[in-house]
């Protein structure tokens, strides 16, 4: 497996060769880890890093129901192993066909409700959308359940704070999705 380097704004992330001519870049951060004070908050950006961060293993998805609960009400498939649900979860994954430039982006959120899901599941890591199609396919993990949609009276802002999260990684895409192939005056959205 090959090792490539893409530059964000962030800093240098370090992807892996997951298939003949298909890189992906995984874990991803888009915005900073909500927490502490920044729970129950609009997400905002990510801090820049010095070197290179490791972007070869998939990150914590958003804390959620048990994964036996979500099954027995019907959510979809699982996708790949993943580290334990947590709460900071706000990372996405870019998968490209090697050499890529200037090429269509698909963006895809994943579904279960707002209660139960990762950006791992059903496109994976887009390994097949980019080899079969030529696209650069980015997945994401935004917040879940209470600490995605609660609404607090009297707090402002409040509630949607998942759908917040889906706005800055859309802000992340056409901000960085060049850097890996991807051109982001071009961008589909679909889940």
């Amino acid at each position: 497996m090959v090792g490539v380097v893409a530059e964000t704004s962030t800093g240098k992330v370090r992807g892996v060769e997951t298939s003949e001519d298909v890189i992906s870049w995984r874990g991803l951060p888009y915005a900073a880890a909500p927490v502490g004070p920044l729970r129950l908050r609009p997400p905002v950006p990510a801090e820049p890093w010095s070197g290179v961060l490791d972007a070869t293993a998939f990150r914590a998805p958003a804390a959620q129901v048990p994964v036996g609960l979500a099954a027995s009400f019907g959510a979809i498939a699982l996708g790949p192993k993943l580290p334990p649900p947590a709460e900071d979860c706000l990372f996405l994954n870019v998968t490209a066909p090697a050499g890529a430039r200037g090429r269509p982006v698909l963006v895809w959120l994943h579904g279960g409700g707002y209660v139960t899901g990762s950006g791992t599941e059903m496109a994976g890591d887009g390994d097949v959308f980019a080899r079969s199609h030529g696209l650069v396919v980015v997945t994401l993990n935004y917040r879940l359940g209470a600490l995605g949609f609660l609404a607090v009276p009297g707090e402002r802002p409040s509630g949607a704070f998942g759908l917040h999260d889906q706005a800055a990684a859309l802000r992340w895409v056409r901000d960085n999705i060049a850097a890996f192939g991807g051109d982001p005056r071009q961008v589909t959205v679909y889940g």
